[in-house]
């Protein structure tokens, strides 16, 4: 490009000239607009993670940058807060988001000895978490660097063009020479003529556009998959997903929205039916920071339910293992299995002394 548009300077053909910097200069700024989304992408995901952390040191608890936070300092994650680093929780009992990821649908309790992983969020209760990782070895910060060495990875096809052009590029130059020489030497030709010809045959074959068409691709195609949350390895990868004829999934259920959703529920005493219950279930949930409490709470409003007018009265939340409430002189307990093996075996007694009528509700 550089020696065609310094030749068509060279026999004053400026129209030409100008018509061939405009559409490099227009190639080259495409290029840069699909790098720079390539990056926005990465950068967004960099975002996940916050950048500072509430941390307890010498008795105190002082907000400091991640690039401060050693190995083994304490750190406070409230309710309602991104998880600043990696580590292990060493006090309280929480529900972590960790959709961002591990892509998991529903929300995983974490105890003590529980490791939590940095960009994820603690939907439920407070969490101390011993730091075992520093800010550039956590589990996001790998992910990143993977997502990064993906878009420099080269594909087949890349690969071949970029060896195609290797050899092809100083062919057309050989060719563009014999085009201005042969004519004029061997057949009296012009030499303005041909120097013109041979101009037009590097531009029209400069392979610029084949060599910078599929890095672009490979790029933005990784970047963007980053952006909306799939990680592809690689631009190996990225071209053998073009081959595909079936997929084959795991059931882990990773394969969601990342948000919870009730798809039924089933009644096994008959004395109210499924409306009344729910209405009564969601009006407990409103009071309640879990968050399968959003998913009940939808669906009441997908019924058209209303639970507002339902009088809720000693609603407790019985951490890590569910809710309890009276509502029109019914004990409610809400919650999961666990909650009824250990919580039970203590509770029931006493709340069968004051109410001989108790509601056991298991999700």
């Amino acid at each position: 490009m550089t020696v065609a548009i310094i030749g068509g300077a060279i026999i004053g053909e400026w129209g030409e000239v100008a018509l061939v910097v405009i559409l490099f200069a227009l190639s080259e700024e495409l290029e840069r607009f699909s790098m720079d989304r390539a990056r926005n992408s990465i950068r967004s995901l960099m975002g996940i993670a916050p950048k500072e952390a509430l941390v307890r040191r010498n008795e105190q608890e002082i907000m400091i940058h991640v690039d401060d936070i050693a190995v083994g300092d304490i750190m406070i994650v409230k309710p309602g807060e991104k998880i600043a680093m990696d580590g292990v929780v060493v006090n309280g009992y929480s529900a972590v988001n960790q959709a961002a990821i591990t892509g998991e649908s529903v929300p995983v309790g974490k105890t003590v000895n529980d490791e939590v992983f940095a960009g994820t969020l603690n939907e439920e209760g407070l969490l101390e978490v011993k730091i075992t990782k520093l800010v550039e070895d956590t589990t996001i910060s790998k992910i990143i660097h993977l997502v990064e060495e993906a878009q420099g990875e080269r594909a087949p096809a890349q690969a071949f063009v970029d060896k195609f052009a290797k050899y092809y590029t100083p062919i057309i130059m050989a060719i563009a020479a014999l085009v201005v020489v042969v004519p004029p030497l061997l057949f009296g030709g012009s030499w303005e003529t041909w120097i013109y010809q041979g101009l037009a045959v590097l531009v029209v074959g400069c392979p610029c556009a084949l060599v910078i068409s599929t890095p672009i691709s490979i790029v933005s195609a990784i970047g963007n998959a980053a952006k909306k949350g799939v990680l592809i390895k690689g631009g190996v990868y990225l071209e053998e997903i073009g081959a595909l004829k079936a997929i084959a999934f795991d059931k882990t259920g990773t394969l969601t929205k990342g948000v919870p959703v009730v798809t039924d529920f089933t009644v096994l005493n008959n004395e109210m039916n499924d409306k009344e219950l729910l209405a009564i279930i969601t009006a407990l949930e409103y009071r309640s920071q879990h968050p399968l409490a959003s998913a009940i709470m939808k669906k009441a409003e997908e019924e058209n339910i209303s639970y507002s007018d339902v009088l809720v009265e000693d609603f407790s939340s019985i951490t890590g293992k569910g809710i309890k409430g009276i509502v029109n002189g019914i004990i409610y307990y809400i919650g999961s299995p666990k909650l009824f093996r250990e919580v039970l075996t203590t509770d029931l007694n006493k709340d069968l002394f004051l109410n001989d009528r108790i509601n056991f509700l298991s999700f």
